[in-house]
């Protein structure tokens, strides 16, 4: 655990009537309430969602336009250090010392986080082994891979025992073991730890999110678990198979998220709540089709 001066017996988050605005004409987020405790939260959303300022908003990186968080119920607002000390961040652009060994540098940011664990040293060697980093703490971060400098990030986030986790696209760079491994260091963290993961990779978060917090426009579409997502969809998603001249007209009129293309004909994914088709054939849902039944304007809207 980081230099907390107090325990906690389960971490909550709420967030109450939260808005973000930069200028006049752009809000970023719109009035959004959450109550967050333990498990993994996938958050996805397209780009300028709202899904990055969500996260810089919670991580105290900067001040909402109105609202408030409340950390175990009290308002973070005049001391941000009561989420500071118990988050574990790894920001989407994460920044390295090339110089550095890798275990130089969780040593480094064990320091700058005044982590107080009385066994620092052994936190860092089970990091880097968890991580599959150890066989090159003494390695200057300057030779490190893509892949491993992510790692690396993942490291230096769980670095004092957080209660809090933030995850911005982690999975970046990541090969698919590595990708693997990760998900199930996320299911043991999950248990007893808040862990916001953002991804656009909807598989990455389908297999282990407890709950899903879909952002559209600054705006929660949709915060429940794939199970119940899913369920939503049943009786939404349905195949079509026609000819190659008369797809177009259903993709301007319907929300499509597959294509396939034959010879003469064209098979297509259509998301509505109705069959948009005589010849539609109701088919099961995935969490992407969810992902774009909530987010993605209908064309007829769009133009």
């Amino acid at each position: 655990m980081s230099n907390a001066s107090f325990p906690i017996k389960e971490v909550q988050l709420g967030i109450h009537k939260l808005s973000k605005s930069y200028h006049e004409n752009h809000t970023a987020l719109n009035n959004i309430s959450l109550t967050l405790t333990p498990g993994i939260i996938g958050l996805v959303g397209s780009n300028g969602a709202g899904k990055s300022t969500l996260l810089k908003l919670i991580a105290q990186l900067e001040r909402p336009s109105s609202g408030s968080i409340q950390l175990n119920g009290q308002d973070v607002a005049g001391c941000p250090q009561l989420i500071r000390q118990r988050l574990g961040l790894l920001p989407q652009h994460f920044a390295v010392y090339e110089n550095l060994t890798a275990k130089q540098f969780l040593q480094y940011l064990a320091a700058v986080k005044q982590v107080t664990r009385k066994h620092v040293a052994q936190d860092i060697s089970e990091l880097l082994h968890a991580l599959n980093l150890h066989e090159f703490e003494n390695q200057n971060i300057s030779t490190f891979s893509g892949g491993m400098r992510q790692r690396l990030g993942i490291a230096q986030a769980l670095l004092g025992a957080p209660d809090i986790l933030i995850f911005d696209e982690p999975t970046v760079g990541l090969d698919p073991h590595e990708r693997v491994a990760f998900r199930s260091l996320l299911k043991k963290l999950g248990k007893d730890k808040i862990v916001l993961l953002s991804s656009h990779i909807i598989s990455d978060l389908a297999s282990i999110s407890d709950n899903i917090l879909v952002l559209a426009r600054g705006e929660v579409c949709a915060f429940n678990t794939p199970e119940n997502l899913l369920q939503h969809m049943e009786g939404k998603v349905w195949d079509i198979m026609v000819k190659t001249t008369e797809a177009r007209q259903i993709e301007t009129q319907f929300k499509v998220c597959d294509t396939q293309y034959f010879d003469n004909k064209t098979r297509l994914r259509v998301i509505h709540e109705t069959p948009p088709t005589k010849c539609a054939s109701s088919i099961a849902p995935n969490l992407e089709d969810a992902y774009l039944f909530y987010t993605a304007p209908c064309p007829a809207e769009a133009h």
